[in-house]
């Protein structure tokens, strides 16, 4: 019984590093789909980092913050310069990340909305110029 429960629990090892092992792969590739909402993409990740955490594996916050910003989609690109160049991010935790990017969010939409109303920006709207014809 012994020699029976000793393999058993091999078996379960390796099947805990290999899903770890994909785990961390899918944590090191992580994206932000361009159409996918941030708040999405937050619960997914979060999702992520708690598998790897349950496996005997955390992260810290710097690095997590770090490979989520690294993920964002390039739209994202002026947002992120901007986080990465205003705090330090070794004392920037990942909740204040993810509320900071769910506020630019949105904004981005209201301003969509904003200028959907109005016809769009002034750069979207073809001008039409009337040429008047002087003679009778």
């Amino acid at each position: 019984m012994g020699e029976a429960w000793g393999t058993l629990c091999e078996g379960t090892m390796q099947v805990k590093k290999t899903k770890l092992r994909i785990l961390e792969e899918h944590y090191e590739t992580f994206r932000v789909g361009s159409d996918e909402d941030i708040a999405t993409a937050i619960t997914r990740f979060t999702k992520l980092l708690n598998e790897i955490k349950n496996l005997g594996k955390n992260y810290d916050q710097e690095t997590s913050v770090y490979k989520f910003l690294r993920g964002l989609p390039k739209e994202w690109d002026a947002k992120k310069y901007a986080i990465q160049s205003a705090q330090n991010l070794g004392d920037y935790t990942f909740d204040a990340l993810c509320g900071e990017l769910t506020v630019h969010e949105f904004e981005l939409k209201d301003r969509a909305r904003l200028e959907a109303l109005s016809g769009g920006t002034k750069s979207s709207r073809k001008d039409i110029a009337l040429k008047a014809n002087s003679s009778p």
